[in-house]
């Protein structure tokens, strides 16, 4: 009987071993996502690392590098699988919470294309698809994308900016930057260069190569239009040759609400004082704000540009003012804010809201669900 359970004591203690052994194995394969970490999964990029190589994470900001370039300092843990992490409080950077910065891959004398984040990025996982971008300031030169996982390349993403040539590279504008004044950076300091090397060699024209940055910036040929005047830069581009699309134009806003108005209530009213009054006031105003506001609906389904799909109608039935989209479709994903557009002759002003008052909804004051909204 003694035998007995000594034997079944001995099976018992070798079943616990290799169930501890089992659970250690399984928890060493197995990575941990922190949020007070960085993360880059290799895998992607068909780079060739050899036993000794490391993989580098190299940050800078607006006001320069957190660390030199190639210091051992930069070097990431290998978590197994590929993935790489980096802690940057642990190698003596300062990431400040709500700063954007850009980080640059490094293995094996490979390196990627900048891509931006700030700390929302901490725990989730920089990748590579495939997709190559042409050195900004070398054009025979070119570098891996890479994007974050699960997270908006808008947002955070690649530095989107435009090549020593003309070509647009990236999908994340840099804080404090938007669209448009990266066309006007374009216009003022590299549209020289550019006609050297692919207009005046016959690669294309002027007009084909403004109208390719506006397309790969997502802007409107009347965008377009305002920044060339407002830089001042002398081209050939053509309004009306170009293939952009078009967006609010200064002498066809709301073009059927005012004139609809105010002559059926100033002949009434006023008659002997409109001839007087309204000229002295209307060219004032006119020319500054040719045709008031136009409200849109901008979001992810637009890549948060105008489009004039989206233009909101105003309600002239309701009292106050009200403007009206029926046609929204949203998705559980679909985030959108409004914006009120002015035109002007020296240019075009946008205002941005979440709802049209400065409300707040989401995390960076979208609305996230179709309503009404004051």
């Amino acid at each position: 009987m003694k035998a007995s359970k000594k034997i079944i004591s001995l099976l018992l203690a070798a079943l616990m071993v290799m169930s501890l052994v089992t659970v250690m194995a399984t928890a060493t394969g197995a990575v941990t996502y922190e949020d007070t970490k960085l993360y880059f999964d290799v895998s992607g990029t068909g780079w060739e690392l050899g036993s000794k190589d490391k993989v580098g994470f190299y940050v800078y900001g607006k006001d320069g590098e957190l660390l030199p370039w190639g210091g051992k300092k930069l070097n990431g843990t290998d978590e197994g699988d590929g993935i790489w992490s980096y802690d940057p409080a642990a190698k003596g950077m300062n990431i400040e919470e709500g700063k954007q910065y850009a980080i640059i891959f490094t293995g094996a004398g490979n390196q990627t294309y900048d891509l931006l984040f700030d700390t929302t990025c901490y725990g989730h996982v920089a990748y590579c698809d495939g997709t190559m971008y042409e050195n900004p300031v070398d054009s025979s030169k070119q570098a891996q994308a890479a994007f974050w996982k699960d997270l908006d390349a808008s947002k955070y993403g690649p530095k989107l900016q435009i090549s020593s040539i003309g070509t647009v590279v990236g999908t994340c504008p840099e804080a404090g930057e938007t669209p448009v004044s990266i066309f006007e950076n374009f216009l003022n300091n590299t549209l020289e260069n550019a006609r050297e090397y692919m207009v005046d060699t016959g690669n294309v024209t002027e007009q084909e190569l403004i109208d390719n940055i506006g397309e790969g910036l997502g802007l409107t040929k009347e965008a377009v239009d305002m920044a060339i005047a407002e830089t001042g830069v002398e081209t050939v581009w053509s309004y009306d040759d170009s293939t952009l699309p078009g967006g609010p134009v200064p002498s066809t806003i709301e073009p059927t609400e005012e004139p609809t108005e105010e002559p059926t209530e100033a002949p009434t009213e006023a008659p002997t004082e409109a001839p007087t009054e309204a000229p002295t006031e209307e060219p004032t105003e006119e020319p500054v704000i040719p045709g008031g506001t136009s409200y849109y609906v901008v979001g992810n389904f637009t890549n948060w540009q105008i489009d004039e799909a989206y233009k909101m109608t105003k309600n002239t039935a309701a009292e106050g003012e009200e403007y009206v989209f029926a046609g929204l479709e949203l998705t559980t994903d679909s985030q959108f804010k409004v914006v009120g557009f002015t035109a002007s002759i020296e240019g075009g002003n946008q205002t941005w809201y979440p709802d049209g008052m400065g409300n707040n909804y989401g995390e960076n004051g979208e609305i996230t669900a179709a309503g009404s909204y004051d």
